[in-house]
């Protein structure tokens, strides 16, 4: 999958939306990665280690998007998946602490 970071997701809606006519744009990272490499990373992140439960008899799905237009008319990318994981946690700390 190429997963995007909100702010990138937002930012390419919000220029979506001033597009004249009809578009069919796949929003999405720069970036193409397994479930595997997204656990790893998180768990870079985190500092701990991703556990996996595999079901080897389930033939893999690839979900990925052709960025090319997103990219031309509307925005390039500009977070890396695992500066997206650092930028939610330090998010995601700061809201705990305000809620203290």
């Amino acid at each position: 999958i190429n997963p995007i970071y909100v702010r990138d997701a937002v930012a390419a809606i919000q220029r979506s939306l001033e597009l004249p006519g009809s578009h069919k744009i796949n929003v999405g990272g720069p970036e193409v990665l397994t479930l595997r490499e997204i656990g790893h990373c998180i768990g870079r992140c985190l500092g701990q280690a991703p556990k996996f439960a595999e079901q080897p008899a389930i033939e893999p799905r690839h979900l990925v998007g052709d960025i090319r237009k997103m990219s031309q008319i509307l925005i390039n990318p500009t977070i890396d998946f695992e500066t997206g994981i650092r930028l939610t946690l330090v998010a995601q700390e700061v809201y705990q602490e305000m809620r203290e």
